[in-house]
């Protein structure tokens, strides 16, 4: 917390950023924890009757939530650094 704010008081108009490598690090923690919480779902077939409708909204949030940081991922990996 101390760090931040030294920062922010040293340099107020800098842009964070993150590098690749980071990012995806975090991409893919966030991958495993959803499908560690998933895993019961993930092993039924897809055509089950089990698998239809069951979608939970934290489930649907964490879903958009991943999906969206797929998206920022893949367009910082497409323009570069």
């Amino acid at each position: 917390m101390a760090f931040t704010k030294a920062i922010r008081q040293a340099a107020p108009d800098a842009l964070e950023v993150a590098d690749p490598w980071h990012l995806l690090q975090n991409l893919s923690t966030a991958v495993e924890k959803t499908c560690r919480q998933h895993r019961d779902c993930l092993r039924r077939p897809a055509g089950s009757e089990a698998n239809r409708g069951s979608k939970s909204p934290q489930a649907h949030v964490a879903a958009c939530e991943l999906k969206s940081a797929r998206i920022e991922v893949g367009a910082y990996l497409v323009a570069g650094p």
